[in-house]
């Protein structure tokens, strides 16, 4: 307990007692030296979720930042971009949701906040022909120099977000070739739709 002097009487009187600092308050803590997977587990907290679920789900929130700003040189005439599909496997109830729940609540704060940055966060149902429609390029926009609007997918669930069946094979299949093929011009036509081009998507998906 603290203890002060009575202005008045002279005596000596209790103060409240002084809590203990929460660990964020530590001023000692040095937070700027961590990572940004080290701080997305320091949010996560202590739980019984498997750190592995949050590690990529950091992942695939770091893949959706970069975008196409970052780039390896692949090959000559080739070069990649973060462009991760990551499905988190295990059984029902064993928190995979809380770990995409929380990749996608920090990237709304980023979308909201002074960062103001777009990651194209998409959650809830879709099929093959809403990812086309989500990365295609408006008819002002279709120019070879300009690239697809970047799309992130979240999937907590997994059989919900893709249904089953055909409508679940069409998605995956639209998926596995923009992936493989995201560095070229793709184009989808339709008679009812018309031309829908993408080029160079930046294109993530988390799933579980």
């Amino acid at each position: 307990r603290e203890m002060a002097e009575s202005q008045d009487e002279g005596q000596v009187s209790d103060i409240q007692q002084v809590s203990e600092p929460l660990p964020s308050d530590v001023p000692n803590q040095d937070y700027a030296n961590k990572n940004i997977i080290e701080l997305f587990l320091l949010m996560a907290g202590q739980t019984e979720v498997p750190t592995e679920f949050f590690f990529w789900s950091a992942l695939s929130l770091i893949s959706a930042c970069l975008q196409r700003r970052v780039r390896y040189k692949h090959m000559e005439y080739k070069e990649v971009t973060p462009n991760l599909y990551i499905i988190l496997v295990g059984a029902s109830g064993d928190g995979k949701g809380h770990a995409i729940s929380l990749a996608g609540l920090i990237a709304q704060e980023a979308e909201r906040g002074e960062v103001g940055m777009d990651l194209g966060l998409y959650s809830g149902r879709l099929t093959g022909a809403v990812v086309y429609d989500l990365l295609t390029l408006k008819d002002g926009e279709r120019d070879e120099r300009v690239t697809s609007p970047p799309l992130w997918i979240l999937s907590d669930e997994l059989s919900e977000s893709i249904r089953t069946g055909e409508m679940a094979k069409d998605f995956i299949k639209t998926m596995t070739a923009l992936w493989e093929k995201h560095s070229i011009i793709r184009r989808e036509m339709t008679r009812l739709h018309g031309d829908h081009m993408i080029i160079n998507p930046s294109l993530n998906w988390l799933g579980g």
